[in-house]
This record gives structure tokens, sequence and C-alpha cells, in this order.
């Protein structure tokens, strides 16, 4: 496993965001899709924090580095329009 210049911090996050994603059926309605919507949020913070803690431990270059970080903000960004489109949400 690379990384650990934040002590694996991203993985905390991870194991956050399967949980709650595994348990959204505990709700209806606009809680579950407010829930919805952080689960879409702390996975592309758990991309992030990966890619920031692999380019501080020196396990990828800034050019990756910077390519990766752009790949999942899009990526994010069409998750949101999926989930709006799907719950019939405008921006």
């Amino acid at each position: 496993m690379s990384g650990g210049h934040f002590d694996y911090a991203y993985q905390r996050v991870q194991t956050f965001t399967d949980d709650l994603e595994s348990q959204l059926g505990t709700f209806d309605g606009e809680t579950k899709e407010a829930l919805a919507a952080i689960v879409l949020v702390a996975r592309g913070a758990a991309r992030l924090m990966k890619e920031a803690e692999w380019l501080y431990s020196g396990d990828t270059s800034e050019e990756i580095f910077l390519e990766r970080v752009g790949t999942v903000l899009n990526g994010l960004e069409a998750e949101a329009v999926e989930l709006q489109q799907k719950h019939g949400r405008d921006e």
C-alpha cells in the first residue's frame, strides 16, 4: 500500500462513506436524497485525499496528481448532475 504521509486518513473517510451508503435505506424522501448527496461528496473527498496522500508520500508526480485530481473532479461533477436528474432537481 502506498501513501502514509497523512496516516491514511482517506481510508477513514472511505469507510464512513461505505457505511453511510449501506444504510441509506433507513430513510426515505428528501432525507435519503440528502444522505445520498453526502455519500457523493464524501466519496469524492476520500479520492482527493488519497491523491494528496500519494503526492506527499512521493508515490506520484505533480503531473499525475493534477491529472488524477482533474479526473476525480470531473467525475464528481458528472455524478452530481446524474444525482440531480435522478431526483428531479435543477442545479
